[in-house]
Parts: structure tokens; C-alpha cells; sequence
């Protein structure tokens, strides 16, 4: 049982991370079509004259291998100092967008908004070069053709707007000096996958592939977030998910597949949705219903 359980363990795949530094970055704004050239990442809002300038900053994604799983991101910028700002209590969000053809010093359309992957965020520093993470839902996005063509655009958008609104926050942009922003990826290779098909509410079904074949698969729901497993089974398997509940236990099939039906309620809509491998205490990718 001991080297059953050893032979298990050294087989799951160890989560891997890296922290990448921004190659490009600009503003856009999203009504006028203004653009922004200089090194700085904006959240600003101003709806006489521009609507949302949105803060856009580019990632190479080369150095993680397609058909990795995601399993956490924080997006790190840099506050810089001056112009009174954090300026009339600005209320930020990232995003991502599926937009990767603009670059800094030419004029480009706002790429457009794919998903908003946080709540907005209302406290922000005031002095010069003081990180601000903002914690990204990966599972609201399939993040395959961003491994494919290795190239992840995200964003920042100040969703402070209302009529007479002049709202901002500035970060530093994508020049070397003094300080662009961070990507900070975690990621498995090989391991468990979870997938989903239908439409919330009804009927769906989840998938979770490259499983222990014959071997029990959980199912948990929760928020976005992180959550540590204490006690057995699997003590210390790190979740992507808060305050998880579990929802099945499922058993694999020989090829390692594991499959959930079920008619998915409107509360359920929105909920981040996780497996794990029980035999190998192992993790899948979360994704939101």
C-alpha cells in the first residue's frame, strides 16, 4: 500500500511556476479611439471626452508548453506616483483580451473586452513603485490559443463611470525602467484536465481527463480563490477554489476519464468548478459554470 501510494504521488505532476515581465503596454481609449503611447498603465475614466481609457499590457507566453493546465495568475503593477491619483475612488478590474494585434507607437482600435477575470478592486496606494496584485480567475477562460500563439493580452478598465465622472489610477508601462509589470503563473504539464459542455442553467456535463484509470475523481465547487486541504485523504493539495464544497466523487475508466451529467440549476451559474485526482492528490484546472 505504501509504494502504491509512493508510486502515485511521484506520478502526478508538480505544479511549475514563472514570473513574467511585461513586452509592451499602451492605452486605448475604448469610445474615441484615442491612443496613448507613453509608459503608463492606465485605469481612467473620464466620460465627457474619452469613456474608459483602458491600461493594455502584453505577455509573452512562450516559456510555458501548449497544452499546459493554468492553475493560478496574478497580474502585478506598479503604482506611479503623482497627478493626485488614486483620484476619485476609482474601481478597477482586469481583463483579458483575445485581441493580441496592437502594439505601442502606432494608432490601434481598443481591442475589445474578452473577459473580466476580477470583482473590482477600490484600494490602491499612493506612493511611487508599490506593487498591486490583482488575482485572475483563470477559469473563466481557456487559455489554449493564448499557449498556442504564446502571446496574452490584459488589461485594466476603471468601472468608476457615471455622468460627470473623472475618475483614474496610474501603474508604470512596459519600459524597463522603472518597473513594468509582472505575470505570476502557476501551471501543471500532464496532469488532470476538467472541461465542460452545455450551457448554464440546464443540462451539462463535465468532463476530467488524464485521470488514475479506475481511480476516484472529486468534484468540488466554490468561489474563485485558494484553499488547502487538511487531512486525509490528500493532505496539503492546494485548490484554486475558496471554501470549497464537493459536489461528486466519480470514477475513472480505464482510459482515465471521468464524467459528470447533471441539469445545472440558475444558482449554479457562476460558480468555479474544480476537480481532483484522489489517487494521486492532484488538482484539475477550474472552470466557471
Amino acid at each position: 500500500m505504501i509504494l502504491a501510494l509512493t508510486l502515485a504521488l511521484s506520478a502526478a505532476p508538480l505544479p511549475q511556476s514563472v514570473t513574467l515581465t511585461a513586452t509592451d503596454s499602451k492605452c486605448i481609449a475604448s469610445s474615441s479611439g484615442t491612443n496613448w503611447n507613453d509608459n503608463r498603465f492606465r485605469a481612467y475614466f473620464y466620460d465627457v471626452n474619452q469613456g474608459f481609457v483602458d491600461g493594455l499590457v502584453k505577455f509573452d507566453l512562450s516559456s510555458i508548453p501548449d497544452g499546459s493546465t493554468i492553475t493560478s495568475m496574478t497580474l502585478r503593477a506598479y503604482h506611479e506616483y503623482g497627478f493626485g491619483n488614486p483620484y476619485n475612488n476609482p474601481e478597477v478590474v482586469a481583463f483579458r483580451s483575445a485581441n493580441d494585434g496592437w502594439s505601442r507607437n502606432q494608432q490601434d482600435v481598443h481591442p475589445g473586452v474578452s473577459q473580466v477575470l476580477t470583482s473590482p478592486m477600490t484600494s490602491f496606494p499612493s506612493n511611487d513603485l508599490v506593487p498591486v496584485d490583482f488575482v485572475l480567475n483563470v477559469g473563466a477562460v481557456n487559455w489554449a490559443q493564448d499557449l498556442a500563439d504564446d502571446t496574452l493580452t490584459l488589461g485594466l478598465r476603471n468601472e468608476a463611470g457615471s455622468v460627470g465622472r473623472y475618475s483614474y489610477v496610474y501603474f508604470y508601462g512596459s519600459d524597463t525602467v522603472p518597473a513594468p509589470p509582472e505575470l505570476i503563473v502557476t501551471y501543471t504539464t500532464g496532469g488532470p484536465t476538467l472541461s465542460k459542455s452545455g450551457t448554464c442553467p440546464g443540462p451539462m456535463t463535465l468532463t476530467l481527463a488524464n485521470c488514475t484509470p479506475g481511480g476516484p475523481v472529486a468534484v468540488l465547487y466554490g468561489q474563485p480563490g485558494s484553499f488547502t486541504k487538511n487531512g486525509n485523504p490528500c493532505n496539503g493539495m492546494q485548490l484554486g477554489i475558496s471554501n470549497p464544497t464537493l459536489a461528486a466523487v466519480v470514477g475513472a475508466n480505464g482510459a482515465g476519464v471521468a464524467t459528470l451529467s447533471f441539469n445545472a440549476p440558475a444558482g449554479a451559474c457562476g460558480r468555479t468548478v474544480q476537480g481532483a485526482d484522489v489517487t494521486s492528490c492532484t488538482p484539475t484546472n477550474t472552470i466557471v459554470l
